[in-house]
């Protein structure tokens, strides 16, 4: 069972600023500017295309119309039209000059609309640059000096691709596993679990080439009282193909009635923080009777992670 101490209350030291999302605690303030749909980079491609295609069709539209400019003046209370040439000498046009009169002010909006449409490419490409690049907020963490780093958990955000990047910050964490001390079980990773089936989930993991930490520590909020304690669920799994991270319990002697009711409040206290059993919360367990298969734990890894 995870090892639960309470760490303090949610309204106070800015903890209230902390919430749950995809199974990754991320900072409210991120949630809605920084997830990019599914598609956007398919869809930037498209616009910057269509907008390319149109500053050709218009460019080759100018070309075609000359280089004047139509300058429109009042006269004695009457609108009329010049035609100016590039040094400046003006031109009157005057009655049956309407079809020119109308080229001209045309070339003025063409020469407008080009504008408008090369600054929105610019701002296009720029963001199609910041979808490919490592987001601004997650370069605060590298800023931060090499001796104070350590002590961080960076955050991550549920993002439609994952980079190596990515991956080296979620593999990151403010404590060591708890469960450091050697034990008979040790994994392919080098952790000293606790059981044998926490064996199997671990080295089903690694040869699944699926990234997990073991028992390392996150602070969510009790389902009572609300106060934040420091808690270490046996596994934290990530899908890199998703960005999406998701917790593994596995509950080993079930038949045992006080074991039994702790785990029916841990599966409670995860669900009021965001963390739902068969969405981003993976449950295993045993009792003297029945014991965890590594064949089921391969089809979860299949289920969840490929």
């Amino acid at each position: 069972m995870a090892e639960m101490r309470e760490k303090r209350e949610g309204g106070k030291r800015g903890f209230a600023t902390i919430t749950i999302s995809e199974g990754l605690f991320v900072p409210e303030k991120f949630m809605s500017k920084v997830v990019f749909p599914v598609g956007l980079e398919e869809l930037l491609k498209e616009k910057i295309g269509e907008i390319e295609r149109l500053i050709k069709k218009v460019g080759d539209l100018m070309l075609s119309a000359g280089q004047e400019t139509l300058i429109v003046k009042k006269e004695n209370g009457k609108q009329r039209y010049y035609k100016c040439s590039r040094k400046g000498k003006m031109i009157y046009l005057g009655a049956g000059k309407e079809e020119e009169i109308r080229a001209l002010e045309n070339r003025a909006y063409w020469r407008k609309l080009v504008k408008s449409a090369k600054e929105e490419k610019k701002c296009l490409e720029k963001m199609e640059k910041i979808l490919h690049g490592m987001p601004r907020w997650q370069k605060v963490f590298y800023s931060i000096p090499q001796k104070r780093r350590h002590l961080i958990e960076p955050l991550i955000i549920n993002l439609n691709y994952f980079s190596e990047k990515d991956l080296q910050i979620w593999k990151m964490n403010r404590f060591k596993n708890r469960n450091d001390r050697p034990t008979a079980n040790v994994t392919m990773n080098g952790e000293n679990v606790k059981s044998k089936s926490e064996l199997i989930i671990a080295d089903r993991l690694r040869c699944a080439g699926v990234p997990y930490q073991y028992e390392s520590s996150k602070y969510i909020a009790d389902g009572e009282s609300g106060r934040y304690m420091k808690w270490h669920p046996d596994f934290r799994v990530l899908n890199q193909r998703t960005g999406r991270e998701y917790w593994w319990e596995h509950f080993g002697r079930m038949g045992d009635p006080d074991y039994f009711a702790m785990s029916m409040y841990k599966l409670e206290t995860y669900a009021k923080n965001g963390i739902f059993l068969g969405d981003n919360l993976i449950v295993t367990m045993e009792s003297d009777v029945v014991a965890l298969g590594s064949g089921y734990v391969d089809m979860l890894i299949e289920r969840f992670f490929k």
